[in-house]
């Protein structure tokens, strides 16, 4: 099962999965999208492919989700890929969206890890991947509730890591950087003087999870870049950083 899968990171994990030969459920909420990925999946590959369209951050769609996850016993690998985020100063934001964001960023992650865990545990098999971010591993000014959303995805996903530890269940923090996909423009984030080098595509992102889940790691930061990136963030001067953060927004004078 794959929750977020009809573009960017989600879409590649769609991909790559089918074409290991793997069953799918795809879930999002652009229907349309999701219906043609998994038409397409199916064709190329010769796999079953469920899409279901849901609202992640709605109650009664995590709901109906935590009940099909029950009913997939042989769920082997759940990717919690679902996000969203808004740049801007948090005294500004409208506080239902930041509500959305927590709920889609925290809430809907934990019920269907914990919907998928206990099978996975019996059958002692099974693979969990969270996709957080590099920016659950910085504090950056006017990313308040992404930055910290996703550090609580982090640290939530490594503390499931241990108490699973000695069985052949595999969670994994998944903290890609800067990625070709919409999430960027969508955040609001000013990416416009970014060099080509900082950025990664899902794809490799991908194949990064993918090795990561191989050696058994539970924290994987894709490139060199993005693992060296947050050290140097968090070594800076304080006013740095914030003019950094504010940068990032637009909103750096």
């Amino acid at each position: 099962m794959i929750a977020g899968a009809s573009s960017g990171i989600g879409e590649a994990f769609a991909r790559r999965l089918g074409a290991d030969g793997m069953d799918l459920i795809l879930v999002a909420r652009r229907g349309e999208l999701l219906q043609a990925l998994g038409n397409e999946i199916e064709k190329k590959h010769k796999v079953r492919v469920e899409t279901l369209v849901a609202d992640l951050a709605a109650k009664e769609d995590v709901a109906r989700l935590e009940e099909k996850v029950a009913q997939t016993p042989r769920l082997e690998i759940l990717v919690n890929c679902a996000a969203h985020c808004r740049m801007g100063a948090f005294s500004e934001l409208d506080p239902d969206l930041i509500e959305y964001q927590v709920r889609l960023n925290v809430m809907a992650p934990l019920r269907l890890t914990r919907a998928a865990l206990p099978r996975m545990i019996e059958r002692n098999s099974g693979a969990i991947i969270n996709v957080s971010s590099i920016g659950g591993l910085v504090a950056a000014p006017h990313g308040a509730t992404y930055c910290g959303s996703k550090a609580f995805l982090i640290r939530f996903t490594e503390a499931v890591a241990g108490e699973v530890y000695g069985t052949r269940v595999q969670v994994q923090a998944l903290c890609p950087g800067l990625t070709r996909t919409d999430f960027p423009g969508i955040a609001g984030m000013n990416t416009a003087d970014l060099p080509d080098s900082a950025w990664m595509q899902p794809e490799a992102v991908v194949d990064a999870s993918m090795r990561a889940l191989k050696r058994d790691t539970v924290l994987c930061i894709p490139g060199f870049t993005n693992r060296v990136l947050p050290k140097v963030m968090n070594s800076l001067p304080r006013g740095m950083v914030q003019w950094l953060g504010r940068r990032a927004s637009g909103s750096a004078s």
